[in-house]
């Protein structure tokens, strides 16, 4: 919404907002949305906003569902809409694990799998996973992932952003900050260290990336990896 607005009416808007949190402490307020708040105030920064509008606020990450409530999900699914499979608890695993647990993939999927009209296992699971990744059409809306890039990275960040996700779509294993940048220096166009710092950070809050407690970095998503690697390998 904030993104869709003028810069002035959405200044004007955040700063509505904390005033009332300010002035009524009973109030609550949950700001959440695809791009990222974190996006739309650096927008309005460089239009000369200055305020803090969410200093009072606390950041919540919102994970996927816990494996068990994956699976559960996933049977629910499978017998709501009737769908044949031998094994009902090990196809529901399968579809829960081969999208990470993510409840929107989750839905997607056993939705594919009724259009089927067919008897499901775990195999089909993952056919059908591969053919809407590599399907033109995109049912998925996965290019959503590569657009948001070009939509919200300055232009001296895009370079880094493209090329890190590239490096970590390809690799095996997950790579420490001087592997990453060693990497990322083959290129002429990402060379500045702290350019890719800055741009490390974006692309964790952004939930491409994350970095685990031995400080390497992965996708943070597996299927998201799998897609990035079908679009640019």
């Amino acid at each position: 919404m904030l993104g869709n607005m003028d810069d002035k009416e959405a200044m004007e808007v955040l700063d509505i907002l904390r005033a009332l949190r300010q002035t009524y402490p009973d109030v609550r307020m949950v700001f959440t949305g695809s791009i990222g708040l974190h996006h739309v105030v650096a927008t309005l920064r460089q239009a000369g906003y200055s305020n803090e509008p969410t200093n009072d606020m606390y950041t919540v990450d919102v994970p996927p569902l816990a494996e068990n409530q994956a699976i559960y999900l996933a049977s629910c699914l499978l017998k709501g809409e009737n769908i044949l499979t031998s094994k009902l608890l090990d196809t529901a695993t399968a579809i829960a694990q081969a999208v990470d647990f993510i409840p929107f993939y989750i839905h997607h999927l056993v939705l594919k799998l009724k259009m089927e009209r067919s008897m499901v296992d775990a195999t089909k699971v993952f056919e059908i996973i591969d053919d809407c990744l590599i399907n033109p059409l995109n049912p998925w809306k996965m290019e959503h992932y590569r657009e948001r890039i070009d939509n919200y990275y300055k232009d001296e960040q895009r370079g880094y952003a493209l090329n890190m996700l590239d490096i970590l779509a390809s690799s095996n294993q997950p790579l420490l900050f001087d592997d990453l940048l060693t990497r990322l220096r083959t290129e002429p166009e990402t060379q500045d260290k702290e350019t890719a710092r800055t741009v490390l950070i974006l692309l964790e809050r952004d939930y491409y990336i994350i970095r685990q407690s031995d400080r390497t970095y992965r996708f943070r998503y597996p299927l998201i990896q799998r897609y990035w690697n079908i679009l640019r390998g």
